[in-house]
């Protein structure tokens, strides 16, 4: 054993310098096994497209192209009938995926960034093609194929993000047909905090608050549905969870922010606006390791290696999000006992 070392390894089990899980314990196969697709899904399109383009990105006009997707990997194709070689292709693991709806345009665009590279557009004719694609690119860009069991669901959750964002532009479009709405109507500050507040101008807060009350359905509700309604908006945030660290990697020169969440942790640019730079998800994490007496901790992810030491905290409280989530990564929904032990092995070993 190495002193001040604690180091947990993920493959078929997990093994612990604090202890040992078997490689055969049915506790872990979730982490690491995918839902066994029963049937090949495949989408195909004509769809336009607009590249990342040192100049003039968002004039040039977009170009109609043959578009596939297979499992976790986007193509398009010069000709067609898609029967040459592709001209470009994408695996959308790790990929930043923004869905925009414009009613006023008709427009159903999809926001695609890989990692360290340039942002670039696939644009679509109608909601429901819309909606099929990215809740195909959503999945892919946790490391889910397009025939994982979760696409219809997916598609739903896209369905409903696209109307509440039609929604919402409805209302604005017809904000100047009702009654202009003062400060006195409503009281702003019950809604949002000081530092909001000092931002914008009460009217325009006014306006915002009742479009959000418009969006609701017209029927009453109770306290206790208003609550779940209001966990369910905020579960959809593309920040949702995230609790962030100034690192400073092995590798990197500078500072930079880290966010971990509930499925994944990701790597930020510390200066605005935060430009995403990597996501590793915990499903494809295979180790990691912390070194007590220099305070650095090292993971494994796909064969790469990386280490950083935290900036902002001990590096014991980044050690316990990881080892946290990976502990409910494994839970199965149908377990209702706390495994204490094994909470403590994943998030302990500083001792």
């Amino acid at each position: 054993k190495q002193r001040g070392v604690n180091k947990i390894h993920l493959s078929s089990g997990i093994n612990a310098e604090y202890g040992s899980l078997g490689a055969n314990d049915p506790d872990l196969e979730k982490l690491n096994n995918t839902v066994l697709p029963n049937y090949n899904r495949e989408l195909q399109a004509n769809l336009k497209f607009k590249k990342p383009n040192k100049i003039f990105f968002f004039l040039a006009r977009p170009k109609m192209h043959k578009f596939t997707f297979r499992d976790t990997t986007m193509s398009f194709y010069k000709d067609g009938d898609g029967s040459g070689p592709p001209e470009f292709v994408q695996d959308l693991k790790d990929c930043s995926i923004v869905p925009e709806v414009d009613i006023r345009k008709h427009k159903y665009i999809l926001h695609i960034k890989p990692p360290g590279a340039k942002e670039y557009l696939v644009l679509f004719g109608d909601k429901e093609e819309f909606c099929q694609w990215t809740a195909a690119c959503r999945l892919a860009s946790k490391g889910k194929p397009i025939s994982d069991s979760t696409y219809d669901s997916e598609i739903d959750i896209v369905k409903t993000m696209a109307n509440m964002q039609e929604h919402s532009q409805t209302l604005k479009l017809n904000r100047n047909k009702r009654a202009a709405v003062t400060s006195d109507e409503i009281k702003t500050e019950d809604f949002v905090s000081a530092r909001i507040g000092r931002k914008h101008r009460p009217e325009q807060l006014a306006n915002l608050i009742l479009d959000a009350h418009n969006m609701l359905p017209r029927r009453d509700h109770t306290a206790t549905e208003l609550r779940l309604n209001y966990i369910l908006k905020w579960e959809r945030l593309m920040d949702f969870g995230l609790s962030y660290f100034i690192v400073k990697f092995d590798k990197s020169k500078k500072e930079e922010l880290l966010g971990i969440s509930r499925t994944h942790m990701s790597k930020f640019d510390l200066a605005p606006p935060h430009e995403l730079l990597k996501t590793w998800h915990w499903t494809s994490l295979q180790s990691w390791n912390v070194n007590w007496e220099i305070k650095k901790l090292t993971f494994n992810v796909d064969g790469d290696s990386h280490a950083f030491e935290c900036n902002s905290s001990e590096i014991k409280i980044v050690h316990e999000y990881i080892g946290g989530y990976i502990f409910l990564t494994l839970r199965k929904e149908s377990d209702t006992e706390l495994d204490k032990e094994m909470f403590y092995k994943l998030t302990g070993g500083w001792q």
